[in-house]
Formats: C-alpha cells, structure tokens, sequence
C-alpha cells in the first residue's frame, strides 16, 4: 500500500471521517468509532473500497477522531513526537482500520518507544525514515511482532 496522500486541507471536502462534535458523536452524525490521540500529527484517509492512490487529508491531531469502519486510515505524526506519544498511539491498537503510521523523521523515538507499536496488528506500512535513535534490533523485534507490516527505514 502506497502512501502518497493529497494534502486537502485541514478538514478536507471529504466529511466521511475527522473530528467529534462536543456531544463525542461524529460531527456530521455519521456512526464511527471516536478515539482521542495527544501526539501530534495529521490524518489521511481513502474510501476502505479504493485505491491508496486517493489519500486525501481529514484531520489534526492532537485530538478527538472519528474512525468509520468504511474508511481506511493513515496517521503522519509531527517530527516531535517521542516515545511517550508512541503510548498513546498504542491505545489504537483495537482500530482496524489504521492501516499505515508514517514516523520518519521523529528523532526522539527509540526501541523502547518502537516496541509500544507491536499491538498495532493492523499496520500494513510503518516509516521509520530518519528515526536516528532507532537500532536494527529494535526494528527486527517489531518486525517479529508484526509480520505483515512493511517497515521502511530509508
């Protein structure tokens, strides 16, 4: 799965998935499942019944996030997470539908933080590009925990 999003903005056109309302429901009344991430990054999605090449922009993180079950997700954190914020991340472990998480570039992340990600079994992509504190070891032991995710680290 290819990872070549279009950038549309903060809220893309696409009201299919993004942000809760204040009542923790989808703001466009839509069903989904509504989880809150703190580290900062954005969200990119395409039709679960699509092609990778219709990535499109549907939200910011930190916050609240809507994930529908006719969606397929994609999260691109900020440079400076660490590996607290990895954590964090982990409790989308039960989301199916999060199928790749772009890193690269996130030089506080080490193999202690790499390791919270072994519970992401959805993962189908994981970019490590850039992540400097990253060791060979850490990446073959999420490697092991996730057998069918493509782990890039160049």
């Amino acid at each position: 799965m290819s990872w070549a999003p279009r950038d549309g903005g903060e809220q893309d056109s696409d009201s299919s998935a993004g942000p809760v309302g204040n009542t923790g429901t989808p703001a466009d009344g839509s069903s989904g499942r509504v989880r809150v991430v703190s580290a900062a990054g954005a969200w990119y999605s395409f039709p679960a019944t699509g092609t990778a090449v219709d990535w499109v922009r549907v939200g910011s993180a930190p916050g609240a996030f809507t994930f529908r079950p006719d969606r397929v997700y994609g999260f691109h954190a900020h440079a400076a997470v660490t590996d607290a914020d990895l954590e964090e991340i982990r409790t989308l472990a039960g989301v199916a539908t999060l199928v790749i998480l772009v890193l690269g570039d996130c030089g506080a992340i080490t193999d202690t933080g790499l390791l919270r990600l072994k519970e992401l079994t959805s993962l189908h992509a994981l970019d490590l590009t850039n992540c400097r504190h990253i060791t060979d070891a850490g990446i073959a032991a999420l490697a092991a925990a996730l057998p069918e995710c493509e782990i890039t680290i160049e």
